[in-house]
């Protein structure tokens, strides 16, 4: 008995003296660069939100944001020519759009800011403005400023709260697709969000979508399709790995099913070759980035966080 003891004793040593759990890491909102070689996405350390670059086969792991930042970086968008990207920040202590240089993690712009929350931007294919979320106008809309920072204006209204999701231009910047609620809340009880696409000055706003939990998405190089996360039961619980990715046809509204598994799939980005999605896969409620083959084969896993 006192062998046994002295072993159980020894033992919630040994387990008293291991490192803490990594609770407070993951890997979200990858996003391909114009090169296809490399992704851009955010990273939570130690309670921020930083931003790190990566090679889409896992090498090269590099963190943009300043390794001692008191703030929180999230949310990346490529500029078109790869060298600058856009993303939303709270570094002077209020959420705001800001732009910078990817190799040199310099040049840092702040482009929108306001009293309200500006966040989730995404450059236009051109590369002459970025279009972003805002509640400045007192409920969650589409706005657009340009890349120098100048003329600062409203797109979208009539959403019916403030649940709306990144916009993502289409590939010939003539239409921008995002996810909100816009239905009464006697005829939509449960909040669903359909996915909607407009033009970038606001006109031909139509829903591509039945009402559902929808939410972000990204075009496929053809323009007529788009990655979606969603949910595939309708039901907005992510508590039990709940979300996938879907492909929804742009004219359509068809909703085909992409990935299936116990965990949540978030965040897709469609590479500029056509084909691979990446996106963002759940495991303990840690993430890690990971790529799939646009017709859902063959998911390979791209970040690998070290867990105790």
């Amino acid at each position: 008995m006192r062998v046994i003891a002295a072993f159980l004793t020894a033992l919630s040593a040994a387990v008293q003296a291991l490192p803490p759990p990594i609770n407070d890491t993951t890997n979200y909102t990858p996003r391909w660069a114009p090169d296809s070689g490399r992704l851009v996405f955010s990273r939570r350390d130690a309670g921020r939100w930083a931003l790190y670059v990566i090679g889409v086969d896992g090498s090269g792991l590099r963190r943009i944001t300043p390794s001692d930042a008191t703030y929180n970086d999230r949310e990346p968008s490529w500029s078109p020519d790869g060298r600058r990207v856009a993303f939303d920040s709270d570094r002077n202590g209020n959420r705001d759009i800001y732009a910078m240089d990817v190799d040199r993690s310099t040049g840092v712009r702040v482009l929108a800011a306001h009293p309200g929350i500006d966040r989730m931007p995404s450059w236009s294919p051109d590369g002459r403005s970025i279009v972003f979320v805002s509640d400045r106008s007192g409920s969650s809309e589409l706005w657009s400023v340009h890349a120098d920072g100048q003329e600062v204006k409203r797109i979208t209204e009539g959403s019916t709260s403030n649940d709306v999701l990144r916009p993502a231009w289409s590939p010939r910047g003539d239409r921008i697709a995002y996810a909100a609620n816009r239905l009464p809340a006697h005829s939509n009880p449960l909040g669903r969000r359909q996915i909607f696409v407009v033009e970038p000055d606001g006109r031909q706003l139509r829903g591509i979508s039945e009402p559902a939990f929808d939410g972000n998405c990204s075009w496929a190089p053809d323009g007529r399709r788009l990655a979606c996360d969603g949910s595939p039961d309708n039901e907005d619980d992510t508590s039990r790995g709940q979300w996938e990715l879907f492909i929804i046809d742009a004219a359509s509204g068809v909703r085909t099913r992409l990935t299936q598994n116990s965990v949540n799939d978030w965040g897709p980005s469609w590479s500029p070759d056509g084909r691979w999605i990446a996106y963002a896969s759940g495991l303990n409620n840690q993430y890690e980035i990971y790529v799939i083959d646009a017709s859902g084969a063959s998911p390979r896993r791209v970040t690998r966080l070290v867990y105790p």
